[in-house]
């Protein structure tokens, strides 16, 4: 019983010292963040919102609305928005890359424009490549491939499917096919 009281007298002052430290870093922060006033706008200062001048007594019609060059509503804000497209001059996708012999299969979508497919085997290891266009028709069809070399240069395609499948192939630890496309 005497433990009961002595764990229950410690939860209770432990609860208090909580609340208290709670209450005081709700006191400190609240005095950092004051609420915030508005500040004066500098002079010259344009604001986002339309606002015709004050000494126009009549509806404004676009000839009686106080303009800025440009024909715009004084204190209207223009933002001019640029788009800048980056090219590269060289690229280089990696299609498949393996050292397990077992087969491949990969998909290009949204091609725009012209990529050369390379290959890559390992010594004395062959594979057999298939690719179709979008439309199922083959573009190779079981190509047997050794050493490296070019594959095929497409051209006018947005799609491209490819499957490499080993031929003659040993388990290895280094990579032993490497298909890239470049442009």
């Amino acid at each position: 019983m005497k433990q009961f009281i002595t764990g229950l007298f410690i939860i209770i002052v432990l609860g208090l010292v909580g609340y208290a430290g709670f209450r005081g870093a709700a006191n400190l922060v609240s005095r950092y963040l004051a609420p915030v006033t508005p500040t004066p706008t500098p002079a010259g200062f344009v604001t986002s919102s339309p606002t015709p001048s004050a000494s126009a007594s009549v509806a404004p019609t676009p000839s009686t609305l106080p303009t800025t060059k440009g024909g715009l509503v004084k204190g209207q804000t223009t933002v001019k928005t640029t788009t800048t497209t980056t090219t590269t001059s060289h690229l280089l996708l990696t299609l498949i890359k393996t050292n397990e012999c077992k087969s491949y299969t990969t998909e290009v979508k949204d091609i725009t424009g012209p990529l050369t497919l390379r290959y890559s085997l390992k010594d004395g290891y062959k594979a057999a490549i298939t690719a179709w266009k979008s439309n199922g028709e083959e573009i190779l069809s079981q190509r047997e491939i050794s050493g490296s070399g070019e594959l095929v240069k497409v051209t006018g395609l947005t799609y491209l499917k490819l499957q490499a499948q080993p031929t003659k192939c040993d388990s290895t630890s280094d990579i032993w096919l490497t298909i890239t496309a470049e442009r």
